[in-house]
């Protein structure tokens, strides 16, 4: 008899832990179509128990709609916790699935229109993403704010702003908050701040790293780039610039600006012959911002077939701090005499069509716009080069418009410099902004 009762409540115990998985409600019901909202699912026969499981203690599954939520966990045999996923507004059904069966719960959990949306929602940790928030605005003067920081705002339609993020730590999550008149409100909205590879570097624009190239009247221009690293105590990085194979073997290797990098010790110097020129034709290089005020950096390109009397002309280096980002670019006094040919490049950090403005402030006046080709990645920027400027109108002004907030590519950084050469003796001047 005892051995009877004892198989009687093994087989009630083995019936209660493997009884199928039943949900009664979801609390709170309802939340937003962005997602985000913490949810306890409440029911019976939730284990965390699965034999056969690798991991073994693995939680049910949980659906929104058919969509996992990207986090849920086991609280207890009648609870589970989840974070709602993303949904179009409206009732959606909430389903619960284990090892020994699964439930669905219909119109468990109600998505509710959110007042405001973003878009992106991400963006790197260096800042500069530019947002645009829709919602129901009123006729005051709105801002927005990234946790506690204003940031620059533009509207741009009835139910339209947009704004530029600030930089902001890695993997943060910052509350956006609509800034109306004089008064502050809330939002569901969340920004995240992406973890990168190139976290901490700062980007460096070397306009030209080409190899050697003829010109007019049988010159030929050489580029070369010098840097020393003035810390005594840190190797300073250079990503994507690559070591020249200066050795009587050399491997057959593709230099690959994704993958290479500079390592400059302490008190070490670079010299031209130890860098490979492949620029399309200017090169992003990153370094981190602790190293870059210890590192000096020089570029400069002549021509090499008058090298015994012209010493050549120095490039700029272009620090991110340097890049126009919602201004006009302008270049005044630009000559246009038959003494002078003058070219203009400009750089972005990605594909962007600007607008070239060029007057000569009396009788002459053009406009036209300017499609830079797109950037094939990080280190190779976006770029455009205008050979076709005015000639014979006197003195010219050159002004680089961006788009307008709302338009593509608004608040692209942006940089240009015009090279003027002297026709006679092949000197060249540069003109930055």
């Amino acid at each position: 008899m005892r051995q009877l009762r004892f198989l009687a409540a093994v087989l009630l115990f083995t019936s209660f832990a493997s009884a199928a998985p039943v949900i009664t409600s979801v609390t709170p019901a309802e939340g937003s179509e962005s997602g985000g909202t913490a949810v306890i699912i409440h029911g019976s026969g939730f284990s965390n128990n699965c034999p056969g499981c690798n991991p073994q203690n693995k939680p049910p599954d949980v659906f929104f709609d058919g969509v996992a939520p990207s986090t849920w966990g086991y609280l207890s045999s009648t609870e589970l916790s989840a974070i709602a996923p993303p949904h179009a507004p409206g009732k959606v059904a909430v389903k619960v699935a284990q090892f020994n069966g699964e439930f669905t719960l219909a119109n468990a959990f109600t998505y509710t229109k959110d007042p405001f949306t973003m878009s992106p929602k991400s963006g790197p940790e260096q800042g500069g993403t530019v947002v645009t928030i829709k919602g129901a605005f009123g006729s005051f003067p709105y801002a927005i704010i990234f946790g506690e920081t204003f940031v620059p705002t533009w509207r741009t339609a009835a139910d339209t702003v947009v704004a530029v993020s600030p930089p902001g730590a890695p993997g943060s999550h910052v509350p956006i908050t609509i800034w109306e008149h004089d008064i502050g409100i809330p939002t569901n909205l969340v920004f995240t701040y992406e973890s990168t590879s190139l976290d901490g570097m700062e980007r460096v624009l070397l306009p030209v790293l080409t190899p050697p190239v003829g010109g007019a009247f049988g010159s030929r221009f050489v580029t070369e780039l010098r840097a020393y690293n003035r810390s005594v105590t840190n190797t300073a990085q250079l990503r994507g610039l690559s070591y020249a194979c200066t050795g009587q073997v050399c491997p057959p290797v593709v230099p690959d600006p994704q993958r290479d990098s500079i390592g400059l010790a302490p008190q070490a110097t670079l010299a031209p012959l130890d860098v490979v020129y492949n620029g399309t034709p200017g090169r992003f290089i990153w370094v981190p911002k602790d190293q870059l005020d210890r590192l000096w950096l020089n570029l400069r390109a002549y021509d090499e077939s008058r090298s015994s009397f012209n010493f050549g002309t120095e490039l700029p280096i272009v620090r991110d701090r340097d890049f126009f980002r919602n201004e006009p670019i302008v270049f005044p006094d630009i000559p246009t005499g038959q003494g002078f040919r003058s070219t203009l490049r400009i750089y972005a950090e990605s594909a962007v069509t600007v607008t070239l403005d060029i007057t000569n402030g009396k009788d002459f006046v053009t406009r036209r716009e300017v499609a830079l080709q797109p950037a094939m990645n990080k280190f190779d920027p976006a770029y455009a080069q205008i050979g076709d400027l005015p000639e014979g109108v006197g003195n010219i002004r050159i002004r680089i418009i961006p788009p307008e907030p709302g338009q593509p590519g608004f608040y692209t950084p942006t940089w240009a410099f015009i090279g003027v050469t002297n026709n006679f003796t092949q000197q060249i001047t540069t003109v930055r902004p």
